[in-house]
């Protein structure tokens, strides 16, 4: 049997274990509206430059390109190999290194970790994403690097259980690169990075984030 096929068995038990394991931790969350530097390490009151400044409901949030078209949305994790090129990546098979789909496709097999988002995981990556801002004119931004490697991504699963879109993610570079160049992760100011690189952590996600 290919290690192609639409949902997988190690990916469909991943994502019964998650949806039970996210739902009773949402259940015992604090339902207050999302700090977004709660979990930031070392911030200073002077290096805010990137705070909530917009307040686009989560209705509208959903409405946006990739949200509005997804059933399902999986953070995950997996080796980096920065020698494959995108291209090789789509007419070669390599069991080790990297995020591989194929024709809507996810290939579970190089995945390190996956968590399945829930609705209040999904309403604070959006609020990170589209009400995340410079509060004031932006004197620097966080500098991107050349290299990429990513080690994360964001995978967008329509309802026919086809993976339509995802967003590549490389903490280490400071850059993101997506299937359709349709998804970003908004304004880049200077915090942008360190809030996402937080929420991978919160979901338990380390590759990538804390090891590499």
């Amino acid at each position: 049997m290919s290690k192609y096929f639409p949902i997988s068995i190690i990916c469909l038990l991943v994502f019964l274990y998650s949806a039970s394991a996210q739902t009773q931790s949402t259940n015992n969350k604090n339902k207050s509206k999302y700090d977004a530097f709660t979990d930031l390490d070392n911030w200073k009151k002077s290096d805010d430059d990137c705070i909530q400044v917009n307040n686009y409901s989560v209705k509208d949030r959903l409405s946006k390109y990739p949200f509005n078209k997804a059933s399902k949305i999986l953070a995950v994790s997996y080796h980096s190999n920065s020698s494959v090129t995108h291209l090789e990546k789509s007419i070669k098979s390599f069991s080790t290194y990297g995020l591989h789909v194929k024709e809507g496709v996810l290939d579970c097999a190089t995945l390190v970790e996956i968590k399945l988002l829930n609705k209040y995981q999904i309403n604070k990556l959006t609020n990170i994403i589209y009400n995340i801002t410079y509060g004031n004119a932006p004197i620097h931004t966080e500098d991107h690097m050349s290299c990429f490697m990513p080690r994360n991504a964001l995978i967008f699963i329509g309802n026919k259980g086809k993976v339509f879109d995802y967003l590549e993610i490389c903490f280490e570079c400071l850059n993101t690169e997506s299937l359709s160049n349709r998804i970003t992760i908004g304004t880049v100011c200077n915090q942008k990075y360190q809030m996402l690189k937080r929420f991978f952590i919160g979901l338990g996600i380390k590759t990538g984030t804390i090891y590499e």
